[in-house]
């Protein structure tokens, strides 16, 4: 049988996409079941019920039951990190994953707590350097919701200089950043120089707002149109659900998908 930490492997090695999102719970719900004290689960399978709430994807869809799901699993991991007699205490996972779920319920200032407790427990100097660039990485999109994008591109700027071998989603975020900045160009070069074997749907979002707002309608509707196809069930209704710290950085995003011509719900 299988142990949690390969179960755990297998999570991580689907597809981001509905269909992976489902067998990534599955997954992480074996490896649960195999170890019910194994830290990594419980961390993991928070976000895959986080990505469901903010993609409405399945399990739960973009319901009250992913992200109190989410809660509850990234809650289970902060338990064991905090007991003493655990194997994984003071694991830095368990806040991290909990500071994702916190911004997107609208406790902005919990999470930036949280994300900065999580960076003191990194301490593994085999991994600090990659652990703590990628953590203020995470932190940045936060940011970017909570409205300081200038601020979330200083941590992405410091993330990539500390970790120069940095995952790809850093320049998803550096892209969403220089959106919400007005840099739409540089939006648009950042999700440009992305594997395309690695780029996720939903990066056509930003592409589709950016080239609207430079004033190529016709090319934002044609990368929209495709989104869309990709996911015929987002729409901007589904956009304006997420909770920002400042109403006019949530304005300046919605504005740039009508223009790209997102379907209203």
């Amino acid at each position: 049988m299988p142990t949690a930490k390969q179960y755990c492997h297998d999570a991580r090695q689907q597809e981001l996409t509905p269909a992976g999102n489902i067998e990534a719970a599955r997954l992480y719900g074996l490896a649960i079941k195999e170890d019910e004290g194994y830290l990594p689960a419980y961390a993991e399978c928070s976000y895959v019920h986080l990505r469901a709430f903010q993609n409405n994807w399945p399990p739960k869809l973009r319901t009250n039951d992913s992200i109190t799901e989410a809660a509850n699993l990234a809650d289970k991991a902060v338990a064991l990190s905090n007991d003493p007699d655990s194997d994984w205490h003071l694991d830095f996972r368990g806040l991290w994953y909990r500071a994702m779920v916190s911004w997107n319920a609208g406790d902005f200032k919990r999470s930036f707590d949280e994300y900065d407790a999580a960076r003191s427990r990194i301490t593994d100097p085999v991994w600090k350097i990659k652990n703590t660039a990628e953590l203020d990485a995470d932190k940045a999109e936060a940011l970017i919701y909570y409205g300081n994008p200038g601020a979330a591109m200083d941590l992405i700027l410091g993330a990539e200089a500390a970790y120069p071998d940095y995952p790809w989603w850093l320049k998803w975020l550096a892209a969403r950043a220089h959106y919400q900045l007005g840099n739409y160009t540089e939006a648009i070069n950042e999700i440009n120089s992305i594997d395309p074997a690695k780029k996720p749907n939903d990066v056509l979002l930003i592409l589709a707002a950016s080239e609207a707002r430079r004033g190529n309608i016709d090319d934002a509707k044609t990368i929209m149109a495709e989104f869309s196809k990709n996911d015929p069930d987002w729409t901007v209704e589904l956009s304006e659900s997420y909770i920002y710290g400042d109403p006019d950085q949530k304005t300046h995003w919605i504005d740039g998908l009508r223009m790209a011509e997102l379907r209203e719900n």
